[in-house]
């Protein structure tokens, strides 16, 4: 009857997350994990923790898309079995979250990413999470002439280009969105 209620609990799990905010995805799947393996220390996260036993999860373009820290849980041959099926729906909608919050050119984050990335920061400024946040606005100029006389083929060029220039000049913590 144990493993049934694991089993309930995990499929509850893959068909409960829709809706769910972006930034309210590590507390859903942390809660899982806790109903899943109540006496373990198994966690999600995006931010990249300081444990040795994280695992980098990547989307089939190569993103990173969050962080599963392992913990310290020894983890039965049925445990291990939950845990597989766990982490494959896991990845499954870390995927298309990923997928939704990218432009497609580019591979910057888009516009749905930035709405809800602009209301978390100034949501965490506001809470005392952060002490500040910056944007920065650029703008290709003469896009649009160069669109209109020599096709849009030129200008995703131009914004493939522009996009390589200013990821290489980010840090690593900066997010860059075309929107």
């Amino acid at each position: 009857e144990a493993h049934q209620a694991k089993l309930m609990t995990l499929i509850n799990f893959t068909t409960s997350h829709a809706g769910v905010g972006f930034h309210a995805i590590p507390e859903v799947i942390n809660s899982g994990l806790s109903r899943l393996f109540p006496d373990s220390d198994m966690r999600f996260s995006f931010e990249k923790p300081r444990s040795e036993n994280a695992k980098t999860m990547r989307s089939s373009t190569g993103a990173e898309i969050g962080y599963f820290c392992y913990g310290n849980y020894v983890m039965t041959g049925e445990d291990r079995i939950l845990l597989e099926l766990f982490k494959k729906q896991l990845y499954s909608w870390l995927e298309l979250e990923d997928f939704a919050r990218r432009d497609k050119l580019s591979k910057c984050f888009n516009r749905k990413a930035f709405d809800e990335d602009y209301e978390f920061a100034c949501q965490s400024v506001i809470q005392g999470h952060w002490q500040s946040m910056a944007i920065i606005v650029i703008d290709i100029n003469g896009l649009k002439n160069l669109n209109d006389n020599y096709g849009h083929d030129r200008g995703d060029v131009l914004i493939a280009k522009s996009t390589q220039l200013i990821k290489s000049v980010l840090n690593g913590k900066s997010l860059l969105y075309r929107i």
